[in-house]
């Protein structure tokens, strides 16, 4: 196929020559787009990229591939916005190392619709390496590399609020390797990835090297899926290797899955932190965990099933905090505000026809249940037919509040896990066979992403 140069007008005398026709097996008026650091400076990186999108969006409505070639050390944050009907996919392999940033910026900032970006390599970057934003819909961070994240690698910050009926996924996180981030040590922030979003899944990541109190996964929102990852030697203290968060939003962020997931040496394995309710927990491998593999905080219709624990001191711990918790007062302002948020959405049919054929947990609640003492008790969480090694202890069943008591066995099925053999190598096993997990066969198809 020729060069179509009657098409690129337009492009600056350095872009010029990097323009390519896309392979004979796309439509003609599909475009590939070559910028490299042979051509164009770090410095110019940014306004080029800006200037090539905008032109882009002038051809005709086919995809395009904008492909970043060699390294960069830019010295603002690139810009990649794409509102388009038709996909752009900006590709490597290019290296962008954000030694040459300010302190706190993204080395680059994604938002649009029909939005891709793979095969980039992150390192060093000064603030989070790709921040998503601007109510983006189908978008896609895949096959990239992070290092050396002084904040996160990818975040995420989007819609997690609007009720809609689709079943449609909005982004993918996928086959990223991310190691040594949140060097800045901050608390409760800067995790691997973060999403604060609806209907994302985060499949096959491999998340490695932060020691710090932050999470490998942090998850907010609706209808997430979280799948086969590997995270390991991230998280100590209060934190988690997968962390699922509800707060103030906890009654309405349901619908999320956490599975297949293989996380080892976390603090806390995986954690449902503040209230989070109507997740589903199954055929995760956990090892080696410091305080806790499984963590429920005061939920609700959680499900926690045919998980693997090998090594920790407690197996699962589920407490009452939403119905009171005596040493954070001011707790109670932010489980009660989750309890408004749901009798809110309730009250609109539209929004709660949704909220109830898609929830179980809801179909059958009444507007007249929904206050502190009958919404925010710890019921109906399925524990079931688990496996576990190396454990202290089954059960960690905490009352935060004197003044109301919980039963913690009659309100939920909690039912003891199955021991594992001193002896059996987890590698080596069929995770089907020997567990009757769905999906994964052996340890080592995540261990060696």
């Amino acid at each position: 196929m020729t060069l179509r140069t009657q098409s690129f007008r337009w492009l600056t005398p350095w872009i010029f020559a990097t323009v390519i026709s896309l392979a004979n097996a796309v439509p003609a008026s599909a475009e590939t787009v070559t910028l490299s650091s042979e051509s164009i400076t770090s410095t110019e990186l940014p306004a080029v990229v800006a200037e090539t999108l905008e032109n882009l969006t002038k051809l005709p409505s086919e995809p395009h591939t904008l492909v970043l070639k060699g390294e960069f050390s830019p010295t603002s944050t690139i810009k990649i916005q794409w509102w388009g009907d038709h996909q752009l996919t900006v590709s490597g392999p290019a290296l962008l190392d954000g030694t040459a940033m300010a302190e706190g910026s993204e080395t680059l900032f994604m938002a649009g619709r029909n939005l891709a970006i793979e095969n980039l390599r992150f390192t060093k970057s000064r603030g989070h390496a790709v921040i998503v934003g601007g109510n983006s819909e189908n978008y896609a961070i895949r096959e990239c590399q992070f290092e050396d994240c002084q904040r996160g690698a990818i975040h995420v910050w989007n819609d997690p609020h609007t009720i809609s009926s689709t079943s449609s996924r909005r982004g993918t996180i996928s086959g990223n390797r991310i190691a040594r981030f949140n060097l800045e040590k901050a608390k409760w922030a800067n995790d691997g990835i973060t999403v604060f979003d609806q209907g994302v899944t985060i499949s096959s990541n491999h998340i490695t090297d932060s020691p710090t109190e932050t999470n490998g996964i942090r998850a907010m929102g609706r209808d997430l899926i979280v799948e086969h990852n590997m995270v390991k030697g991230v998280s100590v203290e209060d934190s988690g290797g997968i962390y699922l968060w509800g707060g103030a939003h906890a009654s309405l962020f349901r619908g999320n899955i956490v599975r297949w997931n293989h996380v080892i040496g976390a603090s806390r394995g995986i954690y449902l932190d503040d209230g989070t309710s109507g997740a589903l927990v199954e055929e995760n491998v956990v090892e080696n965990s410091a305080v806790c593999a499984i963590f429920l905080s005061g939920g609700r219709d959680n499900r926690v099933e045919r998980n693997v624990v090998d090594g920790a001191p407690v197996f699962v711990h589920l407490d009452s905090r939403c119905l009171g918790w005596d040493s954070r007062p001011d707790y109670a302002g932010i489980a009660e505000e989750s309890v408004n948020r749901l009798r809110e959405a309730l009250a609109e049919p539209a929004g709660a026809d949704v909220l109830r054929e898609q929830y179980p947990g809801l179909r059958n609640l009444g507007i007249d249940e929904l206050t502190m003492k009958s919404y925010g008790r710890p019921i109906s969480n399925v524990v079931s037919e688990n496996f576990v090694r190396d454990i202290e202890h089954t059960w960690e069943l905490m009352d935060f509040s004197t003044a109301i008591k919980t039963d913690f066995q009659a309100d939920n099925q909690l039912a003891d896990p199955e021991r594992i053999g001193e002896t059996e190598d987890l590698s080596q096993v069929s995770l089907q066979e020997r567990f009757g997990f769905r999906e994964w066969d052996r340890l080592e198809k995540v261990l060696s992403k």
